[in-house]
């Protein structure tokens, strides 16, 4: 497993680069589509990502490896800096770049006076909730929703600032 994430650059993206942001997510989301209740981010469209950009609410932040597209997570302030769409390509994962653009967004929100960060991510996926809290954030609670006939456990994680 390769741990370094060398020449990572960050930039926060402009409306007309939601074509990049809903790629990475899509091909990061890729592999719940065959889930019981697969990701609402698959059922999103450049056109979404693009509204969510325009209407100044929304931002996103690529994370650049080397030059090339790597990652990405959409953010806005609510109760602090909760983010939201948080993908990594295939080709680069295992090598820090999820902890690298959250490391970014706390960053970020720092800078901003937010006090707090946050985010939900699916109970089922192990990998997940050992990022967060490996990262120092807290279980804050979970709760279940229903999607296509299924329910899907919801964990809500945050971290002071």
């Amino acid at each position: 497993m390769d741990n370094s994430a060398n020449n990572l650059e960050f930039r926060i993206v402009e409306e007309s680069e939601a074509d990049l942001v809903w790629r990475i997510v899509n091909t990061s989301f890729e592999e719940y589509r065959n889930s019981e209740a697969p990701s609402s981010a698959l059922l999103e469209t450049v056109e979404h990502v693009k509204q969510a950009l325009n209407n100044g609410r929304e931002k996103a932040v690529v994370c650049y490896c080397d030059g090339r597209p790597a990652g990405t997570a959409r953010f806005y302030s609510e109760n602090g800096l909760y983010f939201r769409r948080l993908g990594v390509l295939p080709e680069f994962r295992r090598r820090g770049i999820s902890k690298a653009i959250i490391g970014w967004l706390e960053n970020y929100a720092r800078s901003k006076g937010e006090r707090r960060i946050w985010c939900n991510t699916r109970s089922s996926v192990d990998r997940n909730m050992y990022l967060y809290r490996s990262m120092g954030y807290e279980l804050e609670g979970e709760r279940t929703i229903q999607r296509n006939d299924s329910t899907v456990g919801v964990a809500t994680f945050s971290k002071n600032l």
